[in-house]
Order: structure tokens, then sequence, then C-alpha cells
């Protein structure tokens, strides 16, 4: 599985880097609820670069919870995630994640590198094509559009 927690040497060579926010309002992380960023992990589909858990407690205290011990005490087996830390989450956007859930609430945040697009770049480039722009399109926006809204 390719879970080096390094960034990609080059801009030239990475896909775009993405990020979710999950949440577990019970405060304990479920391992199945990663089922499927596993097998894309797995395939290369995705590199898992940052794979952070973030906590409020009872009483509103907001902090970083060692991904080992979140992992540990998750239903399941996320090993494969652990070392997954790039230090792109910053002290602010833990306080800002975990101004947003409830108290008792823990949040995974998962920051990942779309390394299919490296691939589909380099069978353009052989084509003699290239990507002009990738992009994201909320899902607000989606639902608006497909609606007649």
């Amino acid at each position: 599985m390719s879970q080096s927690p390094t960034a990609p040497s080059t801009t030239d060579e990475a896909g775009p880097i993405d990020y979710l926010v999950i949440t577990f309002p019970s405060g304990h992380a479920d391992a199945g609820a990663f089922a499927t960023l596993r097998v894309l992990a797995q395939q290369d589909l995705i590199r898992v670069l940052d794979l952070e858990f973030v906590a409020r407690d009872a009483d509103g205290t907001v902090a970083l919870v060692d991904p080992a011990t979140a992992i540990a005490a998750a239903d399941g087996d996320l090993s494969d995630f652990l070392g997954s830390t790039s230090g792109l989450l910053d002290d602010d956007d833990v306080m800002y994640l975990g101004d947003t859930v409830k108290p008792g609430s823990l949040m995974a945040v998962v920051i990942y590198e779309n390394e299919w697009l490296v691939s589909l770049a380099r069978d353009l480039s052989h084509a003699d094509a290239s990507i002009m722009a990738t992009g994201t399109i909320p899902l607000e926006e989606l639902d608006a559009a497909l609606s007649g809204a």
C-alpha cells in the first residue's frame, strides 16, 4: 500500500491534494467507515498523506488525539494508516475544526493525493495533451444544478 507520509518530491509529479473531515458524534471511530478509503489506497488510486483525529470533549476542549490511540480504539484494523502524518494540519486547523462539532465528538481528518491523476497526466503527455485545470464542484451547487434550481 502506498502510505508514505511525505509529500511528493515535485508538484509536477503530484496529483491534486484533497481532504475529508469525518465526524463521529459518538466520540468513537469505527474502522468500517474507512473501508473504501483503504481499498482506494491499496489500489494506489490515492495516497493518504495525513490521518489525524480531533476530539472535542464534554466541556468543549478541543485537542488533537494521538493517531495510534484513536486507531487502536477503532473497531477493526486501521493500522495501514499509522504514520500518515504530513504536518499539513496545523493548530489553527485543529481549533477551527473542533469548534464545528458538538462536545463529545471525534473527527478524522484525511488529507490525500489523487494518484490516479498522475498516471492520467503521463498518458496525456505521451499523446501531446495535458490537463488544463482541475477543481471540485461543491455538493450544494451540483444538487442545485441537477434539481434545476
